[in-house]
């Protein structure tokens, strides 16, 4: 369980990082073009994004920055993420090692280079559920998911974004204190996550393209190898 800790907490950016906090923000946001959303009132430019992204997958190469308080240097990797609809999410890092990981409502799996793989359960880690469940409500370009979940802000201005979340349940509330989603046009670019104690991590999204059903086919290799 220790080490399946260890690995929700890379995917999910728990490791201590700082950074500027002008640059990753919490919402509510100063200006009241950057809102706290209502589950009946739904701007266009977000209800763009979200329709583009219901019903389909989503790939992306990623590059992930955290600088440790500890450490003089930041702390860098890289690799892929691929989001089915009917799989879950999956996420390889490349660099500076390789790891696999897959994850769906129900189980996290990792497979390490020698081919093995373990197993856990999500109801064993109640925090990690609750992220796993708003990040998939994200990519599955689900409003009422989202909504029951976190707290929903947001601004645009021309065809740049930002979505704000708060955890509205307690369990992640006592780690997280907001999610950030930075986007172009329909796309998502940049994440950042920012914990309680000021602790941040930014993943920088490059080349992301949503992935139609027909597409889901060139994918599924990425997904069978887990139980």
């Amino acid at each position: 369980m220790q080490r399946f800790a260890v690995w929700l907490f890379l995917l999910y950016a728990f490791a201590s990082a700082h950074l500027s906090a002008t640059e990753a923000p919490c919402p509510p946001w100063d200006t009241l073009s950057q809102a706290q959303l209502t589950r009946t009132e739904i701007p266009q430019a977000l209800e763009r994004v979200l329709v583009y992204h219901k019903g389909n997958g989503l790939f992306a190469k990623i590059e992930e920055e955290k600088k440790v308080l500890m450490l003089q240097r930041p702390l860098r990797s890289s690799g892929e993420l691929i989001f089915l609809p009917e799989k879950g999410l999956y996420r390889r890092l490349k660099t500076p090692f390789v790891q696999e990981l897959l994850i769906t409502t129900t189980t996290v799996q990792q497979r390490d280079t020698h081919g093995r793989v373990e197993t856990l359960a999500l109801e064993k880690l109640p925090l990690a559920k609750a992220l796993v469940e708003g990040f998939l409500a994200v990519f599955s370009g689900s409003w009422d998911s989202l909504a029951s979940h976190f707290r929903v802000y947001f601004s645009s201005e021309n065809s740049h974004w930002k979505l704000g979340l708060t955890p509205i349940h307690t369990v992640m509330t006592q780690m997280i204190s907001c999610i950030l989603l930075e986007g172009e046009k329909e796309h998502v670019v940049r994440l950042w996550v920012r914990k309680t104690n000021g602790d941040v991590t930014r993943d920088q999204f490059l080349e992301p393209h949503v992935l139609a059903p027909e597409q889901w086919g060139d994918y599924q290799r990425h997904f069978e190898w887990g139980h």
